[in-house]
């Protein structure tokens, strides 16, 4: 195999990764072959991508696609419209690459299948076809059933559903496969509202001494998120055995540190935490510092009414606050 094809062969093996943006390189190519016209439009399209011009990168794939239709080309032209942001047409060519991706096989056209099915499923993610998302993840998981990643992200589109013992179900089989901070976070915000507070509290710290190990597919920059999750639980959960107010006070603080003190959500864990030890006046002021820093819309309503609930008086746990507070960081 000549330098361009080897070049085409490796590009091609790590494309099927960069739709979804998760999971490992499983295959290579390594039956890869093409004309040498067909390398030089896929080294033009290199070119054109690494100067950022994906209009021209995407035009040279279409070229390409004219003598080589398999389904990895039509793969990366995906990524390239996901980058331009026309998630239709991303849509339209994972679609081909399904299409013409071989119906049986080896185990590792399988993995290749399930990627494709993972791809399109973010894709519907992004576009709001939370359905269609799911189905999508559904067949990942079928034709590759150790893809934990995919588990998890079903996960999470199920607890947006409301179906929180089904994310527990898909939550607990990634985990068999794959530790990951955020799928104990995910799990310990379905058991909280199923009342499993045990459990619950259990995930929670899971999650945060997991993120702590590394062990994390969560955004680096985010980490104030599971101490946040941690502080919310101790200072809201509506059984008093579980409640640690000194505890949600330091985690809170952690987050807001962590974050520079920029996150409303945080902010408003920390109003929470104070709430519950009983300084009312300072968990005021950090609830109007979270409302600054809210944007307009139903989180900002959201901030408004725990600061009313405050200005009462009122801990933010009696009212259910510690539910929406869960739905806001599923998201």
């Amino acid at each position: 195999m000549n330098h361009r094809k080897r070049t085409l062969t490796v590009f091609l093996a790590s494309a099927l990764v960069l739709v979804g943006g998760y999971g490992a390189i499983w295959w290579v190519w390594s039956d890869a072959t093409t004309s040498e016209s067909a390398d030089e439009l896929f080294e033009e399209y290199l070119a054109a991508h690494a100067r950022g011009e994906l209009a021209l990168a995407a035009s040279h794939l279409t070229r390409l696609l004219k003598t080589d239709s398999s389904s990895v080309i039509y793969a990366i032209r995906a990524k390239v419209y996901q980058d331009m942001g026309e998630l239709d047409e991303a849509v339209s060519d994972v679609t081909a690459a399904i299409d013409r991706h071989p119906e049986s096989g080896t185990e590792q056209q399988s993995k290749i299948l399930a990627n494709y099915y993972y791809s399109r499923a973010i894709l519907y993610v992004r576009l709001s076809k939370a359905d269609l998302a799911m189905a999508d993840l559904t067949r990942t998981i079928a034709a590759n059933p150790e893809h934990w990643i995919a588990l998890g992200e079903r996960a999470r589109l199920k607890v947006n559903a409301g179906d929180d013992a089904g994310a527990i179900v898909d939550t607990t089989l990634s985990l068999e496969i794959q530790e990951d901070a955020l799928q104990y976070q995910l799990r310990g915000l379905a058991n909280n509202r199923l009342a499993r507070y045990k459990a619950a509290l259990a995930d929670y710290e899971k999650a945060l001494s997991t993120w702590n190990s590394g062990a994390v597919t969560y955004d680096p920059e985010q980490s104030g998120f599971f101490y946040a999750s941690l502080a919310s639980f101790l200072a809201m959960c509506p059984d008093s055995e579980f409640r640690d107010g000194n505890r949600a006070l330091q985690l809170a603080k952690t987050a807001c540190e962590q974050s520079d003190w920029q996150d409303a959500a945080y902010l408003s864990t920390l109003a929470a935490a104070y709430a519950e030890n009983g300084d009312f006046e300072t968990a005021i002021k950090w609830q109007e510092s979270a409302i600054e820093k809210s944007e307009k819309g139903p989180v900002l309503d959201w901030h408004r009414r725990r600061l009313s609930l405050l200005r009462d008086g009122k801990p933010l746990r009696e009212h259910g606050e510690a539910i929406d507070y869960a739905r806001l960081h599923s998201r």
